[in-house]
């Protein structure tokens, strides 16, 4: 997926949901992936400021109903991976100190956050399905607990 990718927080009527959004078909930005939840704020806010912190946010915007970043495209997969992994998380706080030293240049992490988006969009021919995400987000963590012993 090339491109900006927009970090957005958007409130429905059943609460809020991230969602990461991309240039799709006509120029025109379309949803890659959505995480909604409980948990769904603190990742919003804590991904963000983990990419204001390192310089990666381009340009915000709030309105009633949501919140805008937009991301320098160097960001954009390394977050859509992160967002694969904390689909379905009970904590976030970990997957987040993971983003953090993915954006700081850990040379596995680096390569496998982008992956997991890039795989989940093979394995869904384009739009990742939610079937597809929950499992590479099972999976991945599963990966995570073992390589970097964290406990989610």
């Amino acid at each position: 997926m090339e491109g900006r990718f927009r970090l957005v927080l958007k409130s429905y009527r059943r609460g809020r949901a991230v969602q990461l959004r991309a240039p799709g078909d006509g120029g025109r930005e379309a949803t890659v992936l959505r995480v909604g939840g409980k948990a769904s704020e603190e990742l919003f806010w804590g991904a963000l400021g983990a990419l204001r912190r390192r310089g990666l946010v381009e340009l915000e915007k709030e309105t009633r109903s949501s919140y805008r970043a937009l991301l320098k495209a160097e960001a954009g997969p390394t977050v859509g991976g992160f967002l694969v992994l904390a689909r379905r998380a009970k904590e976030v706080r970990p997957l987040l100190y993971l983003l953090e030293r993915a954006l700081d240049g850990d040379a596995v992490l680096r390569v496998f956050l982008p992956s997991l988006l890039r795989l989940a969009e093979e394995m869904s021919g384009g739009r990742p399905s939610p079937k597809v995400l929950d499992s590479l987000s099972a999976g991945a963590k599963e990966v995570v607990r073992k390589l970097w012993r964290v406990k989610l």
